[in-house]
């Protein structure tokens, strides 16, 4: 083992949870290998699966300053619309996995007005680039769109936009605050028609 003396297994013993290289504490509810108590056991009230799969959602931020330090390096061409598709190619945001949200860290260092499609923005962020007179509009993505976007050639259609088929999901992408790319096709009783068919 190279640990130092006490013989050929330091002191470890032989095979067991503690002769491992990590030798850490088990996870919270282990229970030796069978089935743990938070697993046997059905759960009371109300579950908000939704939402906790929402939280879940592996987002990259997007800052501003990185954006204009790829510009000015030629990695993107701010004269055209930026989508997830070029965002992923160029890993402006490191490596997408669900998308990536648009946050307005380093506003100050944008020079030039952009067009955006990503999967979430903050206000903040929003509200400075439409002021340069660039726009932002977010669109569905998910792990298997963002490999869609990256591996065209695997698949044998790729529609240009993604619907999704959750209510949470709709109503979100069909609200203008959050410049949702359905919010300006799909308004009034057809949001609320579109979410009861989907419910």
């Amino acid at each position: 083992l190279g640990r130092g003396g006490k013989g050929a297994t330091a002191g470890r013993g032989r095979k067991g949870y503690g002769a491992r290289s990590h030798k850490a504490r088990p996870v919270p509810a282990f229970a030796g290998g069978q089935t743990s108590i938070v697993k046997a056991f059905r759960k009371y009230g109300h579950q908000q699966k939704q939402a906790i799969q929402e939280q879940q959602l592996r987002l990259r931020p997007l800052r501003l300053d990185q954006l204009q330090h790829w510009i000015d390096r030629g990695r993107i061409d701010p004269t055209k619309p930026i989508t997830l598709k070029e965002i992923a190619e160029t890993k402006v945001a490191g490596k997408l996995v669900d998308g990536c949200t648009l946050v307005g860290h380093g506003a100050t260092a944008l020079k030039q007005p952009v067009h955006l499609q990503v999967t979430r923005a903050t206000p903040f962020a929003i509200e400075h680039i439409e002021k340069m007179g660039g726009s932002v509009t977010t669109v569905y993505s998910d792990k298997s769109i963002i490999h869609a976007l990256l591996n065209p050639s695997r698949y044998a259609f790729i529609p240009k936009e993604f619907i999704p088929t959750d209510a949470r999901l709709l109503r979100r992408y069909s609200d203008p605050v959050k410049r949702g790319f359905l919010a300006n096709r799909v308004t009034g009783d057809k949001v609320k028609q579109l979410i009861e068919d989907v419910d």
